[in-house]
């Protein structure tokens, strides 16, 4: 397992598994369908601008590990 804010961590690990966690907990489904369409609302309700956030996230993060010599430390 990686640390938190790895730099090892793709933006779905810490950006879009944990929104359909809190969304889809304690949900009971009909069947797959009703899955599907509870994750597709979801994901499509994600404003760009929270796209563009976590993806600037990655990339200082990822810089401050380059700039660190690949040294990496925790936030």
């Amino acid at each position: 397992m990686h640390p938190p804010y790895s730099p090892d961590l793709a933006p779905a690990d810490y950006f879009l598994f944990p929104k359909l966690k809190l969304t889809l907990k304690g949900t009971r489904f009909e069947d797959e369908e009703a899955i599907k369409r509870k994750v597709t609302t979801t994901l499509t309700g994600i404003s760009v601008e929270d796209f563009f956030k976590c993806f600037r996230r990655l990339y200082e993060r990822h810089q401050e590990y380059i700039n660190r010599g690949g040294n990496y430390v925790e936030h």
